[in-house]
């Protein structure tokens, strides 16, 4: 993936989309508030219009999003675009293996996993984000071939479908421990559901790398302790002002499932 990336030099990293100015969605909820004017004083370029153009191994792609449709997964995030700056950055991580992306949201790091040179790409999120991630992942398939990316649904810490058990080589994400003080409303907590789900697609040479965007440190730390107690070690390997990539390596199995 190769386009311009305005207003910060991201440590030498290719540049990847064109990011235009931020606007907020209909849904300004207090947290959504709380985040646009986090993102206003962050030295990230902003988002954004229904449409960003990537363009991908020389081809134009437009990647569709729906800021009014009250679902934060239907908008391209700032980490998404960093995670997917990093993997069009080091193609070796992705180059001929399976992906599987976790709440891929419109899809953007799922792609430049393609656009990288991965094997085969499944981008999942919960079943009301399909549609419109489906629509992204169209773009990149050529009719009559076999698919190299893949729409799924899929909700945190349910045992995966036939569909999705592929023995991930490597799991990504980006902001998959967001919503802050949402997060403490729901029973189970979203973090522990997505541990569930690294044990459930990690092999034991499996490698996972995640992006977020510092917001709220209580969550990302009690992410990175769940975690770590099932046996998931993560360390950064890079970072953007506020955004952060971490990575962890399978090197023996997770815990068992219960």
């Amino acid at each position: 993936i190769n386009a311009e990336y305005m207003g910060s030099s991201l440590h030498h990293t290719p540049p990847l989309c064109h990011i235009s100015e931020y606007c907020t969605s209909s849904w300004n909820t207090a947290s959504t508030a709380r985040d646009n004017e986090h993102m206003a004083t962050s030295s990230l370029p902003q988002m954004v219009s229904d449409r960003e153009e990537v363009l991908v191994e020389g081809t134009a792609v437009q990647v569709k999003q729906e800021i009014g449709s009250g679902l934060c997964g239907t908008r391209v995030w700032a980490a998404g675009v960093v995670l997917a700056q990093y993997l069009n950055s080091h193609p070796d991580t992705v180059r001929g293996l399976v992906v599987l992306e976790l709440g891929a949201g419109t899809g953007v790091a799922g792609l430049a996993a393609v656009a990288a040179g991965a094997l085969r790409t499944i981008l999942t999120d919960l079943p009301a984000v399909v549609p419109c991630l489906s629509e992204n992942v169209s773009r990149f398939n050529v009719e009559g071939t076999v698919p190299r990316v893949e729409a799924a649904p899929y909700c945190w810490g349910e045992p995966p479908s036939a569909e999705l058990s592929v023995g991930p080589n490597v799991i990504i994400g980006a902001d998959l421990f967001y919503w802050m003080d949402v997060c403490t409303l729901f029973e189970p907590d979203p973090i522990d559901l997505l541990v569930r789900s690294l044990e459930l697609f990690a092999t034991p040479t499996s490698r996972i790398i995640l992006a977020y965007q510092e917001r709220e440190p209580t969550r990302e730390a009690k992410f990175l302790r769940v975690a770590a107690e099932h046996g998931f070690e993560f360390r950064e390997v890079f970072r953007q002002a506020d955004i952060f990539i971490i990575e962890c390596e399978c090197v023996s199995k997770p815990s068992e499932i219960l």
